[in-house]
């Protein structure tokens, strides 16, 4: 069924309630927990963003501002990537499991 929005925030929601990507390996990388046998699973998904509202701070809530699809935070991590928030599990579909050593 894909990924969903999760009830309890597992690293913090700077970005809102929602599902959050990135557009770099390093980013996701980061917050991929490490299993049992010493690797880490990441998604690989096609994400609608939409039009995107652009941010170096946060946003609260559990939908995008309004006129706006998608939140993109940006500029606020030290050059590790930007993410990406979207607020409804039909704007992203889950393509490829990756497990990286």
């Amino acid at each position: 069924s894909g990924l969903v929005v999760p009830r309890v925030a597992a690293n913090g929601r700077r970005l809102g309630d929602g599902i959050y990507f990135s557009d770099s390996f390093n980013r996701s990388f980061q917050y991929a927990p490490i299993t049992r046998d010493g690797k880490r699973v990441l998604f690989l998904c096609q994400v609608a963003l939409g039009k995107t509202w652009k941010t170096t701070g946060g946003h609260r809530g559990s939908t995008p501002p309004q006129g706006f699809d998608s939140v993109w935070g940006t500029n606020a991590f030290q050059g590790r990537g930007d993410e990406f928030v979207v607020y409804k599990t039909s704007q992203q579909t889950l393509r490829a499991v990756l497990l990286v050593e």
